[in-house]
């Protein structure tokens, strides 16, 4: 590709990279933290659920509570299946970066900035 084009690619793949980035993020430590939350919350609701302390509208509440905390767990659940796909698909774009980096690189004609006259 012309030096134009391989610096269009570049910029249009470290874009990309940037957004994944935004994705990855919030997925490595706030969902994780968020399902420990989940979990604790469930463990709760259970033990009350199984004590006798209680009406059978409180135990009714109870379950309806503990129905919403599993469909939120299965929800962070499958954010975090999406990590590792994520991940690679980062990855994958860090290296055509590279390589379109290392071929501009061996490239005859002189692209860098500093070779023009100013």
């Amino acid at each position: 590709p012309s030096p134009s084009a391989a610096v269009d690619a570049i910029l249009d793949l470290e874009q990309r990279i940037r957004l994944l980035d935004q994705e990855i993020a919030p997925l490595t430590g706030e969902t994780a933290k968020k399902l420990k939350k989940i979990e604790n919350k469930l463990n709760e609701t259970n033990s009350l659920i199984d004590s006798s302390i209680g009406s059978k509208d409180d135990k009714a509440a109870l379950r309806k509570t503990k129905r919403n905390l599993r469909e939120r767990r299965v929800r962070l659940w499958a954010k975090l299946e999406a990590l590792p796909s994520l991940q690679q698909e980062r990855t994958d774009l860090q290296v055509e970066v590279d390589d379109l980096a290392a071929d501009m690189e061996s490239c005859p004609h002189d692209t860098r900035l500093d070779a023009f006259p100013q």
